[in-house]
């Protein structure tokens, strides 16, 4: 078992339209759905 803990200000995210656009949820839900099927596949 992995245990990570993925933390981001989600700063860019609300103050920047182009990285809005590209990380809608936030980098750390891309990071976090990456680690959740890495370790469920």
């Amino acid at each position: 078992m992995i245990r990570v803990t993925v933390w981001n200000e989600f700063k860019h995210e609300q103050e920047n339209d182009a990285v809005r656009q590209v990380y809608p949820d936030g980098i750390h839900r891309v990071i976090a759905d990456g680690l959740i099927a890495y370790t469920s596949g």
